[in-house]
């Protein structure tokens, strides 16, 4: 029996991501023989040739006087930061200088709560899913599941409430399937227009929706040119298309607005300008944005016959959904779900993305608040609805497991304190509340996977301070007891160290996570 062996790439690993290498490597090869500072090695069978090319963590792989470059590290050197210079012809082992998470479409758009992409591959291959296996996000948020699904080529499912997350997950999608000289033409095409028309800021009020909202957060010099931007693009005649440029024009909002782009809450800037300079931001954004993707696919092609889409719709009710999308003909049922889903008392994901909501009339500036409300994890109660939930708790009446519920009620006595304000003391109630939306989750994702099938999900510990003490919320521990309760099997816990970010959320990132594993 022959062996191979598989190299490390130079840079450093986080200890999580040398475990999950490892284990991918057993999952795919039944063991692995031999593990030293640069490779590990393994037994090589002729059917295990081709699964060399989907592995996440490592170089290259050395077998049979031959190298293959897995598509992960295609993929990664051909982000900008790593490999816009490198030549197969010229160097047929990419030397990465550092691990890219915005390869590809990753990087169309920041998103709160993205986790790292590799983290998804290694996963599914852990679980031993193959090209055209079928995988439910049930939080899918900005699309990394389905974008990494479309990569490896599994058939992808995503829920999820916000209208922009689902918007920008399926223009990742399309951008990636897209044919790479369409992008090309279409994107040339748009900035001509923009650079061919004038400025002179005439009926510009009448094309943009959410105007009273806008004029309030913009500059009327940026809305005027928002407003020749998304001129430019409707003239695009692909829908999917359409949408790819107009995730890109969302993720400078930000930038051009009114708004601290460094706070994700609802400030102003101290010292704002008259005038941002939107076209010349999207004009920038779009030709890197496109040549990262056009990049990417001289590497990595699509299946034609695998499928991924988002969904706007909540998961705790979105078995129906499932079915009227993928049609009768349709399988079923998922061979994994694969996740991040929210944290209790999370920062509004809605209210962090309302200049983006307003901008494309994706909802109306005035519902953004209500909306709010619907998504699990929200902390926007009144005194009596608080007051609701606390006798909900107290009663159990959502049927926690008692471990949990013990864990509200302690909280519940400690909230109970005259120096609190409104913010702490509705802690207990969002808790529970989140555990008892969470728990319905696993009744309907359980419901929606195989017998047999797995799902992981990657959640860290949230904090809150009561009676001046710091109090740890245990959300993966939590999680995992709500989803023993409603019929899941825990098979593992596992300890990540958070992927560090380096954006405009890095303040408020989580720093160590846990890999629940879930068996149905």
């Amino acid at each position: 029996m022959s062996n191979a062996q598989l190299l490390w790439h130079g840079y450093r690993y986080f200890p999580y991501e040398r475990m999950l290498a490892e284990r991918e490597a057993a999952a795919f090869f039944g063991r692995v023989t031999e593990a030293e500072d640069d490779f590990i090695t393994v037994p090589l069978k002729g059917k295990n040739e081709s699964s060399l090319s989907r592995l996440t963590y490592f170089k290259v792989a050395q077998a049979s006087d031959a190298n293959i470059v897995p598509d992960q590290t295609k993929l990664e050197a051909s982000a900008g930061t790593n490999g816009s210079m490198w030549f197969p012809v010229k160097q047929p082992i990419p030397e990465l200088k550092r691990q890219s998470t915005r390869y590809s479409a990753h990087g169309l758009h920041e998103y709160r709560g993205k986790f790292n992409p590799q983290v998804v591959r290694a996963i599914g291959n852990i679980f031993g899913l193959k090209p055209g296996s079928w995988v439910l996000d049930p939080f899918c948020g900005s699309g990394t599941t389905l974008l990494e699904s479309a990569h490896i080529g599994w058939n992808c499912v995503g829920f999820d409430i916000n209208p922009l997350g689902v918007l920008i997950a399926n223009a990742k999608v399309a951008a990636f399937k897209a044919d790479p000289n369409d992008l090309q033409q279409e994107s040339e095409q748009i900035i001509g227009r923009i650079q061919g028309q004038a400025c002179d800021g005439r009926d510009w009020k009448r094309y943009l929706p959410n105007i009273e909202y806008l004029q309030s957060w913009f500059p009327k010099a940026v809305l005027v040119q928002i407003r020749q931007i998304t001129e430019a693009i409707d003239a695009i005649s692909c829908e999917s298309h359409r949408n790819i440029y107009k995730v890109i024009l969302s993720d400078i909002c930000r930038d051009v607005s009114l708004q601290d782009p460094k706070d994700l809450r609802i400030r102003r800037r101290k010292e704002p300008k008259d005038t941002y300079p939107a076209l010349e931001l999207f004009v920038e954004s779009i030709r890197s944005k496109i040549a990262t993707i056009r990049r990417a696919r001289e590497f990595v092609s699509p299946s034609d016959n695998t499928k991924q889409i988002a969904i706007e719709s909540d998961c705790r009710v979105a078995g129906d959904t499932v079915h009227k999308i993928l049609g009768e003909g349709r399988r079923r049922t998922f061979d994994a779900a694969i996740t991040s889903p929210p944290y209790a008392t999370a920062l509004p994901y809605m209210d962090t993305q309302r200049l983006s909501l307003a901008v494309l009339g994706l909802m109306e500036a005035s519902e953004i608040r209500r909306r709010e409300k619907d998504l699990i994890g929200n902390r926007e109660i009144t005194d009596a609805e608080r007051r609701l939930m606390e006798a909900e708790l107290v009663e159990n009446t959502k049927e926690l497991p008692d471990s949990a519920h013990r864990f509200c009620v302690e909280l519940l006595d400690l909230a109970d304190h005259s120096s609190h304000g409104f913010r702490r003391k509705n802690v207990p109630s969002l808790v529970y509340a989140y555990l008892g939306e969470m728990a319905t989750m696993f009744e309907t994702v359980r419901s929606q996977v195989k017998r047999g099938g797995k799902y992981a999900l990657l959640v860290g510990r949230n904090t809150t301070t009561l009676q001046k003490k710091e109090i740890t919320i245990q959300t993966p521990t939590l999680l995992a007891e709500v989803a023993e309760s409603r019929g899941w099997t825990l098979e593992e816990m596992l300890s990540f160290d958070a992927y560090h970010r380096y954006d405009v959320h890095r303040s408020n990132s989580i720093t160590a996570e846990e890999l629940v594993v879930l068996k149905r």
